[in-house]
């Protein structure tokens, strides 16, 4: 069990198993204990619920987690599966041994765009002049997971890639929908991504002494695999930095008390946000002249 302070080269599994000495908070629990409740954050955490089951693969995830180890590790995790689809009994058969194995099973034309999104990203980073990176293995590090303790709370993060001078953070998103930056900010909100990216340059602030910039490459998985590079205003910096605030007070106080609640038992009013009556005012004037 890890005791110390640092950055640790540690596998995906033992990262998630939670390695420290107590349990500690990750950004996935501590997105729980904000938009969901203290009960999903116990629910999911590895070493508070002794009978959790560890999630089964998600195929509409695995085109994502090929392409994010061959751009950031330069690591090839695929098992290529001989078909046109998975409706053979032998395409799923491959499929099957191939997860067993520890390997994620693609058909061959799925295989053949991850290798085109990556080749689109690499160009990507390497044209974008703002960022300044020819390679993103050759000029920083991927996976490596930032342990620290403030007070008597142990935390981590893993940030996807952090440059080797730790000022610069790329964390990269797939999506099967669009990537085009004005239709990204309701998601980045409901994601939690200005959580994560305030919890990760904390950590490395702890760890490192330097507060990187955290920027997402967001890329489409369709053709042509369109991206784009979107940073955080400093109106969302300084909300994801409240929220990992607030999300260290509640996981002291759950863990201080041993209480994980749920939602409220009591009748809540749904307020309508402004877009809604936007709607819709709009829909209804469209009614209205109709009439």
């Amino acid at each position: 069990m890890i005791n110390v302070p640092g950055v640790y080269n540690i596998s995906s599994e033992e990262y998630h198993a939670d390695p420290c000495e107590v349990p500690s908070l990750s950004r996935s629990i501590m997105k729980d204990l904000i938009y969901r409740s203290a009960q999903h954050a116990w629910l999911h955490h590895p070493r508070l619920n002794p009978s959790i089951v560890p999630q089964e693969n998600v195929e509409k995830f695995d085109i994502g987690q090929v392409a994010h180890a061959l751009l950031l590790e330069g690591s090839d995790c695929a098992a290529l599966i001989d078909g046109d689809d998975w409706r053979k009994k032998e395409a799923r058969e491959a499929r099957d041994k191939a997860r067993q194995n520890g390997k994620i099973p693609l058909l061959l034309d799925q295989y053949e765009r991850v290798i085109a999104m990556v080749q689109v990203a690499e160009r990507a980073i390497f044209n974008c002049d703002e960022l300044q990176i020819g390679s993103l293995k050759l000029q920083g590090d991927s996976e490596q997971s930032y342990i620290w303790c403030e007070e008597d709370t142990w935390l981590r993060v893993r940030p996807d890639w952090i440059s080797h001078d730790r000022k610069l953070i790329i964390d990269y998103k797939t999506t099967a929908v669009s990537a085009n930056p004005n239709d990204l900010a309701r998601y980045i909100i409901t994601m939690g991504y200005p959580l994560q990216a305030a919890f990760y340059s904390r950590g490395v602030m702890a760890v490192e002494g330097t507060e990187p910039k955290f920027l997402f490459l967001v890329q489409e998985t369709i053709e042509p695999y369109l991206y784009s590079f979107v940073g955080l205003s400093p109106e969302l910096i300084e909300m994801g930095k409240q929220q990992v605030e607030y999300g260290i007070f509640l996981w002291r106080e759950c863990m201080r008390l041993n209480q994980w609640p749920g939602y409220p038992n009591r009748v809540c009013y749904i307020d309508a946000p402004p877009w809604a009556l936007v709607a819709w005012e709009s829909r209804a004037s469209e009614i209205g002249g109709i009439v």
